[in-house]
């Protein structure tokens, strides 16, 4: 079975003084869910982009099936990122869904994108820029986006944040259904991961803890490894 493993990753930024990541280690196969907890700016985005290889491991290595990320054929990959920043172009929806089948020369595009617009409730809005969308569809739009590709794994960089957590779930159940992916659902918050298999805890950059939701929060409060939890917030 696919899995994705970070093995002892540590990461580093030329301008930072100290390891931002300092040697996690987790992984996710092909139909698990796996949320991983972590608190805002402390290495979540960073994650996500070492899985999609928009930066590399200053040290450790990330694994695809048993094989170096960074060896294995961009095409074959097969990682879907839903970013919390949607990283929509300044186009219309249409647009934005069409730009990558374009790019990977696929046929009938125009047939595709209809099919996701109307799959996503994006058929009023589909000549829309993304800021005359509301949060709720620009999500919608990246969701919709994202089921035109193939994927193994997907990463939902912190969805919840934009939205009602049912209206995301509804959308990422949409987006899997009938597809056996491994998925990894970041956020702030153990309550939003409840439905997981189970929730990697992560904080002062090292993976700390994997168990169910409830145990994960538990955990953070008690060994107060959040911030959040130390203030009281």
């Amino acid at each position: 079975m696919e899995t994705l493993f970070f093995e002892n990753v540590r990461k580093k930024y030329p301008y930072e003084k100290y390891f931002l990541l300092d040697g996690i280690t987790f992984s996710v196969k092909k139909g698990q869910k796996k949320g991983i907890l972590c608190e805002r700016q402390s290495g979540k985005s960073t994650i996500v982009k070492l899985a999609a290889d928009l930066t590399k491991p200053t040290e450790g290595q990330i694994l695809l099936d048993g094989k170096p990320l960074c060896e294995t054929e961009i095409s074959k990959r097969n990682i879907c990122v839903i970013f919390d920043d949607f990283a929509l172009m300044n186009k219309s929806v249409e647009k934005n869904l069409g730009y990558p089948l374009k790019v990977r020369k696929e046929k009938d595009i125009q047939n595709k994108v209809d099919f996701a617009l109307k799959e996503f409730c994006l058929e009023e809005v589909k000549n829309f820029k993304p800021k005359k969308l509301t949060e709720s569809q620009k999500l919608a739009a990246v969701f919709a986006r994202a089921s035109l590709r193939n994927f193994d794994f997907v990463l939902f960089d912190d969805i919840f944040r934009h939205t009602e957590k049912s209206e995301a779930m509804a959308l990422a159940d949409k987006l899997l259904d009938g597809k056996n992916a491994g998925c990894l659902f970041f956020s702030s918050d153990a309550n939003d991961l409840d439905f997981c298999d189970s929730v990697i805890v992560i904080a002062d950059g090292k993976t700390l803890f994997e168990g169910e939701s409830s145990e994960a929060e538990n955990f953070v409060k008690t060994t107060k490894c959040f911030n959040k939890y130390e203030t009281g917030e």
